[in-house]
């Protein structure tokens, strides 16, 4: 298995939550990644990870069973866990596990 970081940097938004009287500026990031042939796109928004499968229609839907816990915090980190989770997945011909932007 090759995990591999990438160059590109990942796109920022930010999102702004109320609660009561208080707002707190949130920073989403999201970044694209191949696991084992899957393109995923996956969102970070404080210390929560959300993993998406992209649309060819510019839609997404959320990935199954792709629950990234809070402790799990960088993004070699990130890679890390989902090679973990999705080893299975791997072949002689997808064995690439990295950030596409």
């Amino acid at each position: 298995m090759l995990l591999v970081g990438g160059a590109h940097e990942p796109a920022d938004v930010d999102v702004r939550r109320r609660w009561a009287h208080d707002t707190i500026t949130l920073r989403t990031m999201i970044r694209e990644a191949e696991i084992f042939g899957r393109r995923v796109l996956l969102e970070r928004t404080g210390d929560t990870w959300i993993a998406y499968i992209p649309g060819d229609d510019g839609k997404r839907r959320a990935l199954p069973g792709a629950t990234i816990p809070s402790f799990v915090v960088s993004d070699d980190a990130v890679l890390q866990y989902l090679a973990d989770l999705w080893h299975e997945e791997a072949r002689p011909d997808r064995q690439t596990v990295r950030w596409l932007r």
